[in-house]
């Protein structure tokens, strides 16, 4: 007879599945090696609670076995994402004081202009860490949300006489965190650290709309 697994490893594959469900935008189970004691869901408006509850309960059921209440899973419902207009990146700046580097970037949202600094150790790679999560943080403080964004991995991958660079970027929101990943180009006459920039926010653009929605109260 194999090991029996808990019932608490299944999580982080179970949320991903519940997350695969038509109209959840996050979820967070809470439990023990038993039991699922509760499932935290945020979804839109654009289907019935009751219908969201039924099909949740179903995905556990098949991903990963167990059979779940009803009654401990919550749904919070949050008005549909709209369009939101992506914040812009106007400047990035390096200044160096000894074996430290300073990054400052700005950016543009709907009229308001916000600069972020960031400092750390002067080294190639880690000046291109900085420029992202200066990058991030910058859009932290033009969305003013319960969201925070974390610099993973940078990962530089040589194409041809060309670069590519990505960036894993870690999302964390009240419902748990997620991994996302950004990439872009870097050429002969660009800039690395706005590349790194660029990458970062390539991350996070296509989820804007419905982290947005998660104001501070």
């Amino acid at each position: 007879m194999g090991e029996k697994i808990a019932i608490q490893e299944l999580f982080p594959k179970l949320e991903n599945a519940i997350n695969q469900v038509k109209g959840v935008l996050s979820s967070k189970i809470i439990g023990n090696e038993e039991e699922i004691t509760e499932i935290h869901v945020v979804a839109n408006k654009a289907r019935n609670a009751k219908q969201l509850v039924r099909d949740i309960e179903t995905v556990v059921q098949v991903s990963g076995g167990i059979s779940v209440d009803h009654k401990k899973i919550s749904i919070a419902q949050v008005a549909q994402a709209k369009p939101l207009e992506r914040p812009r990146l106007t400047n990035v700046n390096v200044e160096f004081d000894g074996l430290t580097a300073v990054v400052r970037v700005t950016m543009n949202h709907n009229g308001e202009t916000v600069v972020s600094e960031v400092e750390g150790v002067r080294s190639e790679k880690n000046i291109l860490r900085l420029a992202a999560q200066a990058a991030l943080m910058a859009v932290e403080r033009l969305l003013q949300t319960q969201v925070r964004f974390a610099v993973d991995q940078v990962m530089l991958v040589p194409i041809g006489i060309s670069q590519l660079i990505s960036i894993s970027v870690i999302v964390v929101t009240p419902q748990g965190e997620e991994n996302l990943l950004g990439s872009t180009y870097v050429d002969n006459s660009s800039n690395a650290t706005e590349a790194a920039c660029k990458a970062a926010l390539d991350a996070i653009n296509r989820r804007l709309g419905e982290l947005s929605q998660l104001k501070t109260t």
